[in-house]
């Protein structure tokens, strides 16, 4: 019986080295939070992401010296974002977790964005998170910004 995917972690409870991905964004994105490190990142358009996202969590690997079976835990974004580039992220990951029992969760591209409005913004401030949706539309989420946590979502 496969093992609970969604939420088995919380973000904050991580562990390291920690394999990030965003597969839905124009520009997909993996990295690997290190300890004690900077990070390793690629990037890569989205339109070849499907072929080489393994390929390039391999490369990230390889580059920190390091085996899948070494990773504390994984996350991924989960959108709003590109169906098709969630899906093959997500799967990929979904695989990961399945095939190392690896810890694992998703967590919103609105609060991911969101977050990174902590360091120039008071605690309290209300920031809106938005992601192209293509066609002229946007998906948009307002968050309250929290010194000690993830973004509170604002109906």
């Amino acid at each position: 019986m496969a093992r609970e995917y969604s939420d088995s972690i919380r973000p904050s409870e991580a562990r390291l080295p920690c394999l990030v991905v965003d597969s839905g964004s124009p520009t997909a994105s993996v990295a690997l939070a290190l300890p004690g490190g900077e990070p390793i990142e690629r990037r890569l358009p989205q339109r070849q992401s499907s072929r080489e996202l393994l390929l390039v969590v391999r490369e990230i690997l390889t580059e920190a010296s390091l085996n899948p079976g070494e990773l504390g835990s994984l996350i991924g974004l989960r959108g709003p974002g590109s169906f098709t580039g969630l899906r093959v992220g997500l799967s990929m990951l979904l695989g990961l977790h399945e095939a190392l029992d690896l810890p694992t969760t998703g967590i919103s591209t609105l609060e991911t964005l969101a977050w990174h409005s902590w360091e120039s913004l008071p605690e309290g401030a209300t920031v809106v998170a938005a992601v192209d949706a293509m066609r002229g539309e946007w998906f948009l989420q307002p968050f309250r910004l929290l010194a000690s946590a993830l973004p509170e979502p604002l109906d």
